[in-house]
Protein backbone atom coordinates (compact mmCIF):
# COMPACT_ATOMS: atom_id res chain seq x y z
CA UNK A 1 0.00 0.00 0.00
CA UNK A 2 0.98 3.37 -0.47
CA UNK A 3 0.62 4.38 2.99
CA UNK A 4 0.76 2.57 6.62
CA UNK A 5 -1.90 3.91 8.59
CA UNK A 6 -0.03 2.55 11.86
CA UNK A 7 3.46 4.28 10.57
CA UNK A 8 3.54 7.21 8.40
CA UNK A 9 0.76 9.37 10.03
CA UNK A 10 2.48 12.73 11.00
CA UNK A 11 1.08 15.34 13.11
CA UNK A 12 -1.00 17.82 11.04
CA UNK A 13 -2.05 15.53 8.26
CA UNK A 14 -5.39 16.20 6.91
CA UNK A 15 -7.76 14.55 4.82
CA UNK A 16 -11.20 15.10 2.40
CA UNK A 17 -13.89 12.96 1.32
CA UNK A 18 -16.82 13.54 -0.88
CA UNK A 19 -19.58 10.86 -0.49
CA UNK A 20 -23.37 10.61 -1.78
CA UNK A 21 -25.76 11.14 0.50
CA UNK A 22 -29.16 8.65 -0.03
CA UNK A 23 -32.68 10.21 0.37
CA UNK A 24 -35.89 7.62 0.55
CA UNK A 25 -39.39 9.50 -0.24
CA UNK A 26 -37.29 13.13 0.54
CA UNK A 27 -35.95 11.26 4.35
CA UNK A 28 -32.47 11.08 4.49
CA UNK A 29 -30.97 7.33 4.68
CA UNK A 30 -27.46 7.24 4.93
CA UNK A 31 -24.48 7.53 3.29
CA UNK A 32 -23.72 6.60 -0.12
CA UNK A 33 -20.35 5.93 -2.84
CA UNK A 34 -17.56 7.66 -2.03
CA UNK A 35 -16.79 9.79 -4.63
CA UNK A 36 -13.49 11.64 -3.88
CA UNK A 37 -10.87 11.43 -1.07
CA UNK A 38 -7.41 13.33 -0.44
CA UNK A 39 -5.10 12.72 2.16
CA UNK A 40 -2.16 14.48 2.63
CA UNK A 41 0.93 12.33 4.73
CA UNK A 42 3.76 14.43 5.82
CA UNK A 43 3.16 17.55 3.19
CA UNK A 44 2.50 14.77 0.34
CA UNK A 45 -0.79 14.48 -1.97
CA UNK A 46 -2.61 11.05 -2.14
CA UNK A 47 -6.33 11.15 -3.73
CA UNK A 48 -8.70 8.97 -5.10
CA UNK A 49 -12.08 9.67 -7.78
CA UNK A 50 -14.76 7.10 -8.46
CA UNK A 51 -14.79 6.60 -12.00
CA UNK A 52 -17.65 4.36 -13.89
CA UNK A 53 -16.66 3.22 -17.11
CA UNK A 54 -19.59 3.21 -19.90
CA UNK A 55 -19.54 -0.96 -19.08
CA UNK A 56 -20.70 -0.44 -15.17
CA UNK A 57 -17.72 -1.36 -14.30
CA UNK A 58 -16.88 0.93 -11.27
CA UNK A 59 -12.93 1.93 -10.30
CA UNK A 60 -10.86 3.75 -7.93
CA UNK A 61 -7.63 6.22 -9.29
CA UNK A 62 -5.36 8.92 -8.56
CA UNK A 63 -6.05 12.26 -10.26
CA UNK A 64 -3.36 10.94 -13.14
CA UNK A 65 -5.42 7.98 -13.79
CA UNK A 66 -3.44 5.16 -12.03
CA UNK A 67 -5.75 2.33 -10.15
CA UNK A 68 -5.52 2.16 -6.77
CA UNK A 69 -6.30 -1.25 -6.87
CA UNK A 70 -2.83 -3.66 -6.57
CA UNK A 71 -2.93 -6.16 -8.98
CA UNK A 72 -2.72 -8.70 -6.52
CA UNK A 73 -3.09 -9.27 -2.59
CA UNK A 74 0.01 -10.10 -0.62
CA UNK A 75 -2.93 -10.95 2.33
CA UNK A 76 -5.82 -12.59 0.68
CA UNK A 77 -7.25 -13.53 4.26
CA UNK A 78 -7.74 -11.48 8.22
CA UNK A 79 -5.47 -13.65 10.04
CA UNK A 80 -4.51 -13.63 13.47
CA UNK A 81 -0.45 -14.66 12.78
CA UNK A 82 1.87 -15.71 10.40
CA UNK A 83 2.11 -19.31 11.15
CA UNK A 84 4.68 -20.42 8.49
CA UNK A 85 6.99 -18.41 6.12
CA UNK A 86 8.10 -19.35 2.82
CA UNK A 87 11.55 -21.13 2.32
CA UNK A 88 12.98 -24.56 2.65
CA UNK A 89 11.66 -26.20 6.53
CA UNK A 90 10.99 -29.25 8.20
CA UNK A 91 7.34 -30.40 6.92
CA UNK A 92 5.35 -30.94 10.58
CA UNK A 93 3.07 -33.84 9.22
CA UNK A 94 5.74 -35.81 7.32
CA UNK A 95 8.59 -35.32 9.08
CA UNK A 96 11.46 -34.36 6.61
CA UNK A 97 12.39 -31.29 5.00
CA UNK A 98 11.46 -29.48 2.23
CA UNK A 99 10.42 -26.21 0.27
CA UNK A 100 7.53 -24.57 1.82
CA UNK A 101 6.30 -22.98 -1.37
CA UNK A 102 4.21 -20.56 0.50
CA UNK A 103 3.08 -18.63 3.78
CA UNK A 104 0.69 -19.79 6.17
CA UNK A 105 -1.90 -17.35 7.58
CA UNK A 106 -3.59 -18.46 10.87
CA UNK A 107 -6.93 -17.65 11.43
CA UNK A 108 -10.32 -19.38 13.06
CA UNK A 109 -12.17 -21.87 10.78
CA UNK A 110 -14.76 -19.73 8.42
CA UNK A 111 -12.91 -16.81 8.44
CA UNK A 112 -13.79 -15.52 4.61
CA UNK A 113 -10.53 -16.19 1.96
CA UNK A 114 -10.75 -13.60 -0.78
CA UNK A 115 -9.35 -13.77 -4.47
CA UNK A 116 -5.95 -12.05 -4.49
CA UNK A 117 -7.16 -10.39 -7.50
CA UNK A 118 -8.39 -10.99 -10.99
CA UNK A 119 -8.71 -14.07 -12.45
CA UNK A 120 -10.11 -17.06 -13.95
CA UNK A 121 -10.22 -20.22 -11.55
CA UNK A 122 -8.03 -23.18 -12.73
CA UNK A 123 -7.92 -25.94 -10.14
CA UNK A 124 -11.40 -26.83 -7.85
CA UNK A 125 -10.96 -29.25 -5.56
CA UNK A 126 -9.57 -31.54 -3.35
CA UNK A 127 -5.74 -31.58 -3.99
CA UNK A 128 -3.67 -34.35 -1.98
CA UNK A 129 -1.66 -32.66 1.02
CA UNK A 130 -3.53 -28.93 0.40
CA UNK A 131 -7.47 -30.03 1.06
CA UNK A 132 -10.04 -28.11 -0.15
CA UNK A 133 -7.78 -26.25 -2.15
CA UNK A 134 -8.58 -23.37 -5.51
CA UNK A 135 -5.76 -21.95 -8.06
CA UNK A 136 -6.58 -19.04 -9.97
CA UNK A 137 -4.93 -17.61 -13.06
CA UNK A 138 -4.54 -14.15 -12.45
CA UNK A 139 -2.36 -12.81 -15.20
CA UNK A 140 -0.07 -14.92 -18.49
CA UNK A 141 2.41 -15.27 -15.87
CA UNK A 142 0.96 -15.05 -12.08
CA UNK A 143 -1.34 -17.50 -10.76
CA UNK A 144 -2.37 -17.92 -7.17
CA UNK A 145 -3.13 -20.98 -4.93
CA UNK A 146 -5.05 -21.27 -1.59
CA UNK A 147 -5.31 -24.73 0.22
CA UNK A 148 -6.31 -26.02 3.42
CA UNK A 149 -9.85 -24.46 3.27
CA UNK A 150 -12.96 -26.04 5.16
CA UNK A 151 -15.10 -25.62 1.99
CA UNK A 152 -15.76 -23.37 -1.19
CA UNK A 153 -17.77 -20.80 -1.76
CA UNK A 154 -21.21 -21.42 -3.41
CA UNK A 155 -20.94 -21.48 -7.34
CA UNK A 156 -17.55 -21.58 -8.27
CA UNK A 157 -15.77 -24.01 -10.17
CA UNK A 158 -12.98 -24.12 -12.83
CA UNK A 159 -13.74 -21.59 -15.47
CA UNK A 160 -15.48 -18.86 -13.32
CA UNK A 161 -13.72 -15.38 -13.34
CA UNK A 162 -13.38 -14.23 -9.90
CA UNK A 163 -12.64 -10.48 -9.34
CA UNK A 164 -9.97 -9.19 -6.54
CA UNK A 165 -11.70 -9.19 -2.88
CA UNK A 166 -14.55 -11.80 -3.83
CA UNK A 167 -14.80 -14.38 -1.16
CA UNK A 168 -13.61 -18.24 -2.82
CA UNK A 169 -13.77 -19.88 -0.10
CA UNK A 170 -13.07 -20.22 4.17
CA UNK A 171 -10.22 -20.76 6.55
CA UNK A 172 -10.05 -24.68 7.23
CA UNK A 173 -7.95 -27.58 8.17
CA UNK A 174 -8.05 -29.53 5.36
CA UNK A 175 -5.49 -31.67 4.22
CA UNK A 176 -1.85 -31.93 5.47
CA UNK A 177 -2.77 -29.11 8.29
CA UNK A 178 -1.67 -29.21 11.64
CA UNK A 179 -4.01 -26.26 12.52
CA UNK A 180 -6.49 -24.01 11.31
CA UNK A 181 -5.05 -21.79 7.89
CA UNK A 182 -4.87 -20.31 5.18
CA UNK A 183 -1.77 -21.64 2.89
CA UNK A 184 -1.49 -19.06 0.07
CA UNK A 185 1.06 -19.24 -2.58
CA UNK A 186 2.06 -16.69 -5.74
CA UNK A 187 3.48 -18.93 -8.63
CA UNK A 188 5.33 -16.77 -11.44
CA UNK A 189 5.32 -18.66 -14.59
CA UNK A 190 4.80 -22.17 -12.66
CA UNK A 191 7.47 -21.41 -10.51
CA UNK A 192 6.86 -20.18 -6.43
CA UNK A 193 7.71 -17.18 -5.28
CA UNK A 194 7.57 -15.81 -1.43
CA UNK A 195 3.96 -13.92 -1.56
CA UNK A 196 5.77 -11.23 1.38
CA UNK A 197 8.39 -10.55 -1.04
CA UNK A 198 8.02 -11.02 -5.04
CA UNK A 199 7.45 -7.94 -7.35
CA UNK A 200 3.29 -8.19 -7.89
CA UNK A 201 1.95 -7.04 -10.91
CA UNK A 202 0.97 -4.00 -11.96
CA UNK A 203 -2.09 -2.73 -13.45
CA UNK A 204 -2.10 -0.54 -16.13
CA UNK A 205 -3.30 2.78 -15.73
CA UNK A 206 -6.22 4.45 -18.08
CA UNK A 207 -4.72 5.71 -21.48
CA UNK A 208 -6.59 7.03 -24.52
CA UNK A 209 -10.50 7.21 -24.36
CA UNK A 210 -10.83 6.30 -21.33
CA UNK A 211 -8.25 8.44 -19.73
CA UNK A 212 -10.29 11.31 -21.67
CA UNK A 213 -13.54 9.86 -20.24
CA UNK A 214 -11.90 10.08 -16.81
CA UNK A 215 -10.83 13.56 -16.52
CA UNK A 216 -14.51 14.11 -17.87
CA UNK A 217 -16.03 12.02 -15.00
CA UNK A 218 -14.16 13.31 -12.24
CA UNK A 219 -13.11 17.40 -13.22
CA UNK A 220 -16.30 18.68 -11.24
CA UNK A 221 -14.63 16.30 -7.84
CA UNK A 222 -11.05 17.52 -8.61
CA UNK A 223 -11.69 21.10 -8.53
CA UNK A 224 -14.53 20.37 -5.56
CA UNK A 225 -11.42 18.72 -3.61
CA UNK A 226 -9.09 21.37 -4.22
CA UNK A 227 -12.14 24.27 -2.97
CA UNK A 228 -12.72 22.18 0.22
CA UNK A 229 -8.63 21.52 0.53
CA UNK A 230 -8.13 25.57 -0.10
CA UNK A 231 -10.60 26.21 2.94
CA UNK A 232 -9.17 23.42 4.72
CA UNK A 233 -5.79 25.48 5.09
CA UNK A 234 -6.94 28.41 5.70
CA UNK A 235 -9.17 27.16 9.29
CA UNK A 236 -5.81 24.94 9.86
CA UNK A 237 -3.86 28.33 9.54
CA UNK A 238 -6.14 30.14 11.23
CA UNK A 239 -7.17 27.53 14.29
CA UNK A 240 -3.18 26.50 14.34
CA UNK A 241 -4.31 22.86 14.40
CA UNK A 242 -5.39 20.37 12.34
CA UNK A 243 -9.03 20.15 10.45
CA UNK A 244 -10.50 16.71 9.06
CA UNK A 245 -13.00 17.40 6.54
CA UNK A 246 -15.94 15.41 5.35
CA UNK A 247 -18.25 16.94 2.24
CA UNK A 248 -21.50 15.58 0.90
CA UNK A 249 -22.74 15.73 -1.99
Amino acid sequence: YDIDFIKDLKKGDHFTVVYDDIYRNGKYSGAGNIIAAEFVNNGRRYTAYRFKQNDGEVAYYSQDGRPLRKGLLRTPVSFTRLSSSFGMRKDPVLGYTRLHKGVDYAAPIGTPVHAAGDGVIVRHGWVHGYGNFIAIKNTPEYTTAYGHMSRFAPGLRVGSHVTQGEVIGYVGQTGFATGPHLHYEVRVDGRPENPLTVTMPKPQPLSGKLMVAFKDQTAPMVARIQMIDNATQRLARADNGRVNTVATD
